[in-house]
């Protein structure tokens, strides 16, 4: 239920801020302008439950972390906060902890 539609929102914002001819809501507008670099250089691959997995070149790893972790974290207005942990790597199992900085 809430998870799928926070999940929802996040990739919405994501791919309006990544792809090419997406017309952007407001909320993602100041994601676009932010994470302009990320424009056919991160993409997202897979979403597993309440995790997504993006493709990006390693160039801007770092800033597709953040419009990650940002766009999660605000998908929902909730009074407990929304924690998003973040692991890079070139498989699953040799993912280790990005932290953007």
């Amino acid at each position: 239920g809430s998870a799928a539609d926070i999940i929802k929102v996040a990739m919405i914002t994501i791919h309006s801020v990544v792809g090419d001819g997406i017309e952007k809501s407001k909320s993602s507008v100041e994601f676009a302008e932010r994470f302009h670099m990320l424009k056919g250089r991160c993409r997202i691959l897979l979403q597993v439950h309440d995790e997504l997995i993006l493709e990006a070149d390693p160039s801007v790893m770092n800033e597709a972390g953040m419009l990650l972790k940002l766009s999660m974290e605000s998908a929902a207005s909730l009074v407990v906060p929304l924690i998003v942990k973040l692991k890079c790597g070139r498989t699953w199992g040799s993912l280790e902890a990005l932290l953007p900085g």
